[in-house]
């Protein structure tokens, strides 16, 4: 697969229509009200599986049209199951250049898909913070493939918890 870094093709329609439904999810979660039938209807027209009402809660973090355009993009992920490394090398550079910044939430989903178990968000915008890499601690600005290298390196194993020794004098 040579990844094509376009975003999904949505049905547009699709997503004016959802718009005022989100923005109404948006209000409701807001105030606590429950919101279980307007959530059944927007799962049951974007062909997802949201449950938390606080999902909807978006507004201050991006628009209606972001928030409506990722949740059917997120439907679409696995069509970028089985990415090569040249592929997942190319995403992971995108991503920390910023080339694809409205849009990184949904590959950042691609990623986590290909790479599973992975702290990806970790690795690509906070990589010096992250902890316990069994190929250990990257720099702040980590290349593409200390950051794949890292995602596909094992967690190092737990230590064995210290037992107390025994009383020798009882």
């Amino acid at each position: 697969m040579n990844l094509d870094l376009r975003f999904p093709k949505l049905n547009e329609a699709l997503v004016e229509r959802l718009i005022p439904l989100a923005e109404e999810l948006d209000d409701l979660a807001s105030s606590g009200a429950d919101c279980a039938h307007k959530i059944d209807q927007f799962n049951a027209l974007a062909g997802t599986a949201f449950r938390d009402p606080n999902a909807f809660h978006y507004s201050g973090a991006c628009s209606s049209r972001a928030f409506v355009r990722d949740a059917l993009a997120t439907t679409l992920v696995t069509e970028y199951s089985g990415l090569t490394d040249q592929d997942l090398l190319h995403l992971i550079g995108a991503i920390q250049q910023g080339d694809c910044a409205d849009e990184a939430s949904f590959w950042v989903q691609v990623l986590e898909l290909n790479l599973p178990g992975a702290p990806i968000s970790d690795l690509l915008f906070y990589p010096n913070e992250v902890v316990g890499l069994s190929c250990g601690a990257l720099s702040a600005d980590a290349s593409p493939l200390d950051i794949l290298r890292a995602a596909r390196s094992p967690a190092p194993a737990e230590p064995i918890p210290q037992r107390e020794s025994p009383d020798p004098a009882r």
